[in-house]
């Protein structure tokens, strides 16, 4: 007892479950890393340049282009080591039916017994697959292909800015593009089921976390769009919460203020960014206050 009072019996939190009604996000098993090689890299031109001293039991380059696969938010050149061919898309790509562009000047490419014709064949990438490449002698080797979607439970949201330009005003405004999808509903109830690429335009955003190597963006949409279930608006913000090492502050302080019926509650979402090709790690898609019917309605 302290001053007079008995202590009550902690409250017993059931941990999240399908009776729940959430899950706690697991990786696949065999998941890549966004911060490793093995996710490959963003393409930033048009260049497919064979690879000098390369062996004929591998290819010469690997890409998903943009241009075959429009569902792709940036062009992505895969890494290749020993027998493998990997690379990270942000969550909700399709992968079912994708064009890979790659260069194998030893002889032909097959898979499952089929040709596989750069630039024109569509493959369904969302599991690994094997395919044969066998040299003009007619000695064959297997090359796995291995493209996965980033997994952890959050959407993805990537920006590209034009011409791979960087973002490095908070006035003057970049035209970019807007890609978010995936995540996985049974742990994050805001999961964006469809897909949304629309062009914006960005800028630089913060006082002193401008300063920090996260940095925060102000996105202006060219039309108005619903993201992650928020009401459709123009105005958007990427706040990085670099300071903030459990990336939650924002996200309880929207939770106390929704609970304590506050007006004017802006919706937080967290998120994985990636900036022109390139992962970014967890942030917070936002709206920004602005006087709108969905926001401020004055």
């Amino acid at each position: 007892a302290f001053g007079g009072c008995t202590p009550e019996e902690p409250a017993v939190i059931d941990p999240p479950s399908e009776e729940t009604g959430l899950m706690m996000p697991v990786a696949p098993e065999g998941a890549l890393d966004p911060t490793t090689p093995y996710a490959g890299s963003p393409l930033r031109g048009p260049d497919m340049t064979l690879t000098t001293g390369y062996e004929p039991e591998q290819f010469a380059t690997f890409q998903l282009g943009t241009e075959e696969n429009p569902q792709l938010p940036f062009t992505l050149a895969c890494y290749m080591e020993g027998d493998r061919v990997t690379g990270l898309v942000p969550a909700g790509v399709d992968l079912t039916a994708v064009v890979p562009l790659f260069q194998y000047t030893s002889g032909t490419v097959t898979c499952d017994g089929e040709p596989v014709i750069s630039g024109v064949t569509a493959l369904d990438l969302s599991r690994p697959r094997e395919m044969t490449l066998t040299e003009e002698n007619g000695t064959a080797h297997t090359v796995t292909v291995d493209v996965q979607n980033l997994y952890t439970g959050l959407p993805s949201v990537s920006l590209v800015t034009l011409g791979m330009q960087a973002i490095s005003s908070k006035t003057d405004l970049v035209p970019c593009t807007l890609y978010v999808g995936g995540g996985d509903s049974r742990c994050c109830p805001y999961a964006q089921e469809q897909t949304v690429t629309v062009s914006a335009r960005v800028r630089g955003r913060g006082n002193t976390s401008w300063s920090a190597d996260k940095k925060g963006y102000s996105i202006n949409l060219d039309s108005a769009a619903s993201l992650l279930d928020m009401p459709a608006a123009r105005k958007w913000a990427l706040v990085s919460n670099y300071e903030d090492k459990s990336l939650l502050r924002n996200v309880i302080a929207q939770y106390l203020s929704d609970e304590a019926e506050m007006d004017a509650v802006l919706d937080v979402r967290p998120v994985d960014l990636w900036l022109n090709g390139q992962y970014w790690g967890t942030y917070n898609l936002c709206e920004r206050a602005s006087i709108h019917p969905a926001r401020e309605d004055i």
